[in-house]
């Protein structure tokens, strides 16, 4: 059996779930969550980045300890794009604080572009631009016991984008 926590990085908010796989089977919805880390009002940016930071090390031991996953696999944040690269930036303090520790526990660390997550597990029509919900209708036909807790995030994907990093895994790597 292999154990996968997947993670679509994110400072405010992040999506995390685990997939199991036995054998050769179908990988299994294990447990899956968005992590919730807001920047306060007038917080100053370096005082919220050692926050976030200290957030991250308490929630990767955590997930660590409850789910002993053997890999960690994330979608890579780039060093560029997107229309804020302070975001950026504090998405890679999230998930370098989660490399690590997935590193010192000696669980494989793997990384995966969100443009190859969407070209493989998106529902779509050939030639057509991906999109978050085409992302998500791939997640819930493979695991359909999870669309009553997703209707709840209609508006938020993290969740479901980080069960598409892991099956990306499970299914291409």
């Amino acid at each position: 059996m292999t154990s996968v926590l997947a993670i679509d990085p994110g400072a405010q908010r992040a999506g995390w779930s685990v997939l199991e796989q036995r054998n050769e089977g179908n990988p299994t919805h294990v447990a899956s969550g968005v992590v919730h880390f807001p920047r306060l009002p007038k917080q100053k940016f370096q005082e919220y980045r050692m926050a976030l930071t200290e957030h991250w090390v308490e929630e990767g031991f955590d997930l660590m300890e409850e789910y002993k996953p053997d890999v960690l696999v994330s979608e890579t944040v780039p060093p560029l794009g997107a229309n804020n690269g302070t975001q950026l930036y504090l998405a890679n303090v999230q998930i370098t604080v989660l490399h690590a520790i997935a590193i010192s526990y000696g669980v494989k660390v793997a990384q995966v572009s969100a443009r190859s997550v969407q070209a493989k597990i998106a529902l779509r029509k050939q030639d057509v631009k991906v999109t978050k919900p085409q992302v998500r209708q791939g997640v819930l036909e493979r695991f359909p016991e999870i669309e009553t807790v997703v209707k709840k995030e209609m508006k938020a994907f993290e969740r479901t984008d980080s069960i598409a990093v892991g099956l990306y895994f499970f299914e291409y790597m």
